[in-house]
């Protein structure tokens, strides 16, 4: 279950990466590390494939199981952007410079990307339950 949640916030939380400047179209690929509290971290494989204000992002897990997502980010105002998944809104995020910030309450989750280097690192938080899930990423270019 924990997978679940986590893979869906992951998605979520990675269609910010079209409104982050100097982030260019293209596939990402690399590592994630999730874990709680009370477990030890979990790696697992990850896939981002940014193409205008689509995102799809993949998933493998250690038990093989693969998961593809996809959403879209709708700019509100400057630096602030909707992000929507089959056209409705599940959060919202704000951009400055090569840095991200998100919240999608829906999923009490949080998280930060920032671009850096050509890597794209992502930081964040969401609660399952009364447990809280932490997580981060390092993606290359493909």
């Amino acid at each position: 279950m924990k997978i679940i949640y986590t893979t869906l916030t992951s998605l979520f939380i990675t269609t910010t990466a079209s409104a982050l400047p100097g982030v260019p179209d293209g596939t990402y690929t690399g590592k994630g590390s999730m874990r709680t509290e009370d477990s030890p971290a979990t790696l697992y494989d990850a896939t981002l494939t940014l193409s205008g204000t689509q995102m799809i992002a993949g998933y493998t897990y250690p038990n093989g199981r693969q998961v593809d997502y996809t959403a879209d980010t709708v700019i509100t105002t400057g630096d602030r952007f909707d992000i929507k998944v089959d056209g409705k809104s599940i959060g919202s995020g704000y951009c400055e410079d090569t840095m991200c910030h998100l919240d999608i309450p829906e999923h009490e989750a949080e998280e930060t990307i920032i671009f850096h280097a050509g890597k794209l690192l992502r930081i964040g938080s969401m609660k399952h339950g009364n447990v809280t899930l932490t997580y981060s990423e390092t993606l290359t270019p493909k």
